[in-house]
């Protein structure tokens, strides 16, 4: 499941009543989970920019000890389409 942070959902005026259960790398909790569309850039090689836009998605928002420079984590609910490459310093996602 993707996530977002504390801070990006009052940034964003989230609001939400739902509560799930996750479980991640501290054990298993509650969460918040919010409806939100997800846009991503992608850039083609050798062109603009072109987006993916459109994916409505559930996220949970975590608040992660020792972890508060992150505002969202994808996890595979969006991911699961595209072809991820790591490569050296470069995060390469295409579909």
């Amino acid at each position: 499941m993707s996530a977002v942070s504390s801070a990006l959902v009052q940034r964003l005026g989230l609001t939400s009543n739902e509560w799930v259960p996750v479980t991640g790398i501290h054990g298993p909790e509650e969460a918040l989970i919010y409806q939100v569309t997800m846009v991503l850039p992608i850039s083609e090689v050798g062109g603009g920019p072109t987006y993916v836009s459109g994916r409505q998605l559930e996220v949970a928002e975590l608040s992660l000890p020792g972890l508060s420079n992150f505002e969202v984590i994808l996890g595979m609910d969006f991911l699961h389409p595209f072809h991820l490459t790591l490569f050296r310093d470069n995060f390469i996602l295409s579909n």
